[in-house]
């Protein structure tokens, strides 16, 4: 994987194991912006993968998933 890798919003929806429409509802909600690696290109909407996957790991994105993925919260 190239650190220069831009994804579409259905790639990043794939590879974070949630919806096209959770990823819109992200950005409009403002939980994904340009530290995240979002990038508006001649209309559309691209990430910088290598960010998005950084944040997402560390669980800004979704607070909730990160503690239960540390078993912090009972499922």
């Amino acid at each position: 994987m190239s650190e220069l890798e831009m994804i579409t919003v259905p790639q990043a929806a794939q590879r974070l194991h949630v919806a096209p429409n959770t990823i819109y509802n992200w950005i409009t909600e403002g939980r994904l912006t340009y530290a995240d690696g979002l990038l508006r290109v001649g209309g559309r909407t691209l990430f910088h993968w290598p960010t998005l996957r950084t944040r997402a790991l560390s669980g800004l994105l979704d607070p909730a998933r990160a503690m239960r993925r540390e078993g912090l919260v009972r499922v």
